[in-house]
């Protein structure tokens, strides 16, 4: 009889034991758009071209624009905020002293949160997730005769 009741004891347990609420497997929550965008600063850590130019005017046409960009632009950080400002700051090193630290200007989604207005100038979000914002020039740009799109990425 004891085994039977100890037996039945341990079904009990292992039937009743386990509940869904005690499962400790949770389940993400998917973060808006906007959430994603305006939870921290973002900084630059690529800027490429679609088409070879003269980014530095030196004459050698490049398509890694980031590698050509000045180290004083480097460490700005782009600070999307809820309301649709967004807040530049040249960080440590400013490229002139004269430059102010901060620069407020505005931002946007557009058409169905698929592209970005940011200071009056459309792109195309290629990725917005928690640690990368690529965005791409929507219309194209033109540096010395030659028709390019710029391709930006931002990261944590």
């Amino acid at each position: 009889m004891k085994q039977i009741t100890c037996t039945l004891s341990m079904l009990v347990i292992l039937f009743f034991g386990c509940s869904k609420s005690d499962d400790t497997t949770s389940t993400a929550t998917t973060k808006t758009p906007t959430e994603l965008l305006t939870s921290s600063k973002w900084i630059t850590t690529a800027l490429t071209s679609s088409a070879p130019i003269n980014y530095t005017g030196n004459g050698t046409l490049i398509t890694n624009l980031y590698a050509a960009s000045p180290s004083c632009s480097k460490d700005d950080s782009f600070l999307f905020q809820t309301g649709g400002v967004l807040v530049l700051n040249n960080e440590a090193t400013k490229c002139s002293s004269s430059d102010p630290q901060t620069k407020n200007l505005v931002w946007q989604f557009q058409n169905n949160q698929q592209e970005i207005m940011i200071d009056g100038n459309l792109y195309t979000i290629l990725e917005l997730s928690a640690t990368t914002f690529t965005i791409k020039d929507k219309t194209a740009q033109s540096t010395g005769g030659v028709s390019h799109f710029n391709t930006i990425t931002f990261n944590h």
